[in-house]
């Protein structure tokens, strides 16, 4: 069973490393396969800037730092939100759960409340940006039917193209009608998405783009800016990965919600590996 994630959580741990171009025989799950398989590390933390802009393209900032684990085959993502001061200090737990609608929930400082979100919040934004609830969550890629398209070229750089649909049932676990990938050949990294609106499979609803790539020195290739825009809206919101490590380890406690709700203890301790 193969988990799908998007945005916050994936797309800025995602690295692909070069690989032989010999596809003319790759399937669409090969090609997910490999995509997933892109994210770096059981363990790392990640610090963001995340800009929404309006239709009228002023724009607001939030600073994030996101831990990942990978423990006993379950993702766990804790995000803490550093900037501006009136949300310093809120805090958004995932974990992933394989069985159904991952567990998901958000402290409030200034209300001193823990909300937490079920499948009936999906669609719900992610703090006031462009991604919602179900765009951050994982997906379990058996409940979709994946079909390779046509490849096509993104910014000059040969690219998979993969449809993924849902299966009959689980049309609104997906939360769109249809989602369309644009995976870079030599790095296997997803730099563009299509997301078509739940119901009518001939409307783009968002558009995800990686603008940034950045090569480490070790070879690998890490998105560094990425943004997801809402077309009706006239929205958009870019994150930009200001730092980023996976040699560290981070213990258990960060993903509880006795550290959720936990005032004085804002930034996890972390542990080189």
């Amino acid at each position: 069973m193969r988990r799908l994630a998007i945005a916050v959580f994936m797309m800025v741990f995602i690295a692909g490393w070069a690989v032989a171009q010999d596809d003319t025989n790759k399937t669409a799950d090969q090609i997910l396969d490999a995509m997933s398989s892109q994210v770096l590390g059981d363990e790392g933390v990640v610090q963001l800037k995340m800009i929404v802009y309006n239709k009228q393209g002023r724009s607001r900032s939030k600073e994030l730092l996101t831990v990942i684990q990978k423990k006993d085959g379950i993702d766990r993502a804790i995000t803490v939100f550093l900037a501006p001061p009136e949300i310093r200090g809120n805090k958004f737990l995932a974990i992933e759960n394989p069985d159904g609608y991952d567990k998901q929930m958000m402290y409030l400082k200034g209300n001193k409340k823990l909300k937490r979100f079920d499948a009936d919040s999906a669609g719900d934004s992610f703090m006031g940006s462009d991604f919602s609830m179900k765009d951050i969550q994982s997906r379990d890629s058996s409940d979709g039917i994946h079909k390779r398209l046509p490849d096509e070229t993104v910014d000059g750089q040969p690219c998979y193209v993969v449809q993924t649909v849902p299966k009959p049932g689980k049309e609104d676990d997906m939360g769109y009608s249809k989602i369309v990938y644009w995976v870079r050949k030599d790095s296997m990294i997803p730099v563009k998405a299509d997301f078509y609106k739940l119901g009518d499979p001939n409307t783009v609803e968002k558009k995800l783009s990686v603008d940034e790539l950045e090569q480490r020195d070790d070879g690998t290739w890490t998105a560094k800016k990425t943004t997801m825009q809402t077309i009706e809206r006239g929205t958009k919101t870019e994150i930009v990965v200001l730092d980023s490590r996976t040699d560290v380890t981070v213990d258990d406690y960060y993903f509880t919600e006795p550290y959720m709700t936990n005032e004085n203890q804002l930034i996890p301790e972390f542990k080189k590996k």
